[in-house]
């Protein structure tokens, strides 16, 4: 059986504030990032958008760590979104 679980390192766009975690990888992203926004103890209210660090690859909403080809122990780094953006 396969196992649903990942585990990645999640920072904010500073690198200043890190976690190592295991969450599904078959969550849609827009799901998850507020999760990890939580997990960092990140601005409340604010909206992110993640990125993996190894790939470079910006996650859309509906992407999961398991369709984007997201690795055990990637970074994945939450960014701002801009107003408007």
């Amino acid at each position: 059986m396969e196992d649903n679980n990942i585990t990645i390192t999640v920072t904010d766009v500073s690198g200043s504030k890190t976690k190592r975690i295991e969450v599904s990888k078959n969550v849609p992203m827009k799901r998850l990032i507020p999760v990890l926004a939580k997990t960092l103890e990140l601005v409340e209210g604010e909206q992110y958008k993640a990125q993996n660090k190894r790939t470079k690859k910006e996650y859309g909403d509906e992407d999961t760590l398991a369709s984007t080809g997201t690795e055990n122990e990637d970074a994945v780094r939450l960014i701002p979104k801009q107003p408007g953006a």
